[in-house]
């Protein structure tokens, strides 16, 4: 049972009853921490009441604790005679009649959702002191408020059709953003921005739709010694799915968004309609965040297939598809060359961006048809070349071609995406990365923890079956030991993760060492995503999704009792 769970006591007797009530006893003492009572004028000969338990968790701690509940009731004879479960009773109690019963208090709270549904994604913005969780069955966004442990009943329900991911709208590059949220629209092709806070209602400020982009195989066909340029097309008008946002100073030195320097990294949901060989293929894909349609800028990133060197490859073209507006961003002039066969990424790749904006951090999951699930991390600071527009002779014919030929240098190139998952049959199904963007975890048959560079630094074991984990808010240290803070400088104490377990338990790891330093129990398992959050007071939340709703979990201080690392 949580803390703020409920006991229905039941009673009946001839005389009616007059008293009602139960207490609760901390096992194997004497020590009382819970109990409650209702009077009652005996004209009821049987009465049943929900009481709750009014536990001193300060007589409990830590948690998980057991304690022994015992009702009672008192009739209305002139006696006044007096039942209790699990003790002689004045009269002879039924055959069948109910006991004791020993209880586990385990931590958290959990709170229904207002109207059902299935959550997505989640987010927490300290300044409102609000979680929001996109709610795709319902096509709203559920607000919950921490101050009052409670749903707002309505919701937000212009958040677009069947929001999946959502992410915080940057303010600088130290970990500030303002009371605007992200949401990717997998029913539609659409980004939704929201205001959240104070200076009007919590609804959409505005859409900013997405373009459709056409991944084309360039390839010169010499038909006796005539040459011409064969385009092989595949549409992939796939719609988002998890989002991340990042942004980029105005100049060096300055930690403040630039305006026009806003922009989500989302995946895709595949199409029925996508064309082979990305038919249930996603991609990966960055927006520029705008009102204004003149500054509308997208980008398909191609460079994590991007394999110069591999002979079996074939020639990338791309094109972007903006209302009637069709425009080569990568021409066949980049010589820019893939594997056509598995550039396409899993059905679901999960999206996050590190506390700071600064870097994003993707993992391929859901259905994939490579041999590994790969991973794929995002500089927001080493920018864009984009907008010189180029054309070509292909080398040795006469075949041109043109197109800005648009390339991210914050994409980590192809050689780091690899494999990293020691059992291949075991899919990814979370991941987080931490305030720097230094310490990236994914979680498949084990939680692996990688640096910037997608090397891999620890492993930690455990069981698969839950899919949420979140880092230490605080957490901003690196997995190797070669720069400030890595392992070695800072609190210890900030360096763990909370990964949610199949049991019903958040096992607690460090993310440095790889080793379970120590675990939470609940009443339900996780079966949604988890995600950790700093109160204004400095307080640290775990909230995660069960089948019974939002569990909220105060999180206790956990000592770290590995070392720091030595340089």
């Amino acid at each position: 049972m949580e803390a703020t769970d409920s006991i229905r006591v039941h009673a009946t007797d001839p005389s009616g009853i007059t008293r009602m009530g139960f207490t609760a006893v901390k096992l194997g003492t004497a020590t009382v921490v819970g109990g409650d009572s209702l009077n009652f004028g005996g004209a009821s000969t049987d009465q049943a009441k929900n009481f709750s338990l009014k536990l001193n968790l300060g007589l409990l701690v830590p948690l998980p604790a057991q304690i022994v509940i015992q009702s009672f009731a008192i009739d209305g004879a002139i006696a006044l005679n007096r039942g209790v479960t699990g003790l002689s009773f004045t009269t002879p109690s039924p055959p069948g009649a109910s006991r004791t019963d020993t209880v586990t208090i385990v931590n958290g709270r959990t709170i229904p959702l207002p109207a059902g549904g299935t959550i997505a994604d989640a987010i927490y913005d300290k300044n409102t002191q609000e979680l929001y969780l996109t709610n795709t069955t319902l096509s709203r966004v559920e607000i919950f408020q921490v101050a009052n442990t409670a749903f707002v009943a309505n919701g937000i329900q212009s958040a677009g059709p069947q929001p999946v991911g959502i992410a915080l709208w940057p303010r600088d590059t130290l970990g500030g953003y303002t009371d605007t949220i992200v949401v990717a629209n997998s029913g539609g092709t659409e980004l939704t921005v929201i205001n959240v806070g104070a200076g009007g209602p919590k609804q959409i400020l505005w859409r900013q739709p997405l373009p459709n982009f056409l991944i084309e195989k360039y390839q010169v066909i010499n038909n006796g010694g005539s040459y011409s340029a064969k385009i092989t097309v595949s549409d992939v008008s796939d719609r988002p799915q998890y989002v991340a946002t990042v942004c980029r100073p105005s100049s060096g030195g300055a930690t403040a968004c630039h305006p026009d320097s806003v922009f989500a990294i989302y995946s895709t949901t595949p199409t029925q309609s996508s064309s082979p060989p990305f038919a249930g293929r996603a991609t990966l894909r960055m927006e520029k965040l705008t009102q204004t349609p003149a500054k509308y800028f997208g980008h398909l990133f191609w460079e994590i297939g991007n394999q110069k060197l591999d002979i079996n490859g074939d020639t990338l073209r791309v094109e972007e598809i903006r209302g009637n507006t069709s425009t080569v961003v990568l021409s066949a002039c980049a010589g820019e060359v893939i594997d056509f066969a598995n550039f396409g990424l899993g059905d679901s790749t999960f999206v996050r961006n590190s506390g700071n904006f600064t870097h994003a951090f993707m993992g391929e999951g859901g259905s994939i048809a490579a041999s590994f699930a790969r991973v794929m991390s995002y500089n927001a600071q080493l920018g864009i070349s984009a907008g010189v527009f180029t054309s070509c002779t292909i080398p040795g014919t006469p075949v041109t071609d043109a197109g800005f030929n648009d390339i991210d240098n914050g994409m980590s190139p192809a050689y780091n995406v690899s494999d990293f998952i020691s059992n291949t049959g075991v899919h990814v199904s979370s991941i987080a990365t931490n305030f720097n963007g230094t310490t990236n975890a994914v979680r498949a048959d084990s939680i692996y923890y990688l640096d910037a560079g997608l090397r891999l630094a620890a492993t930690s074991p455990t069981a698969v079956g839950a899919p949420g984990m979140d880092m230490n808010y605080n957490h901003n240290f690196s997995p190797f030991g070669n720069c400030t803070p890595c392992g070695g400088s800072g609190s210890p104490n900030d360096r763990i993760i909370f990964a949610a377990l199949p049991d019903a338990t958040i096992g607690v790891y460090d993310t440095f060492h790889g080793a379970q330093i120590g675990s939470i129990s609940l009443r339900d398992p996780i079966i949604g995503p988890l995600r950790v959050a700093k109160d204004p007071l400095g307080n640290q939340l775990l909230f995660g999704i069960t089948a019974r709703g939002l569990v909220m979990v105060a999180l206790p201080a956990f000592v770290n009792p590995l070392p720091t690392a030595l340089h």
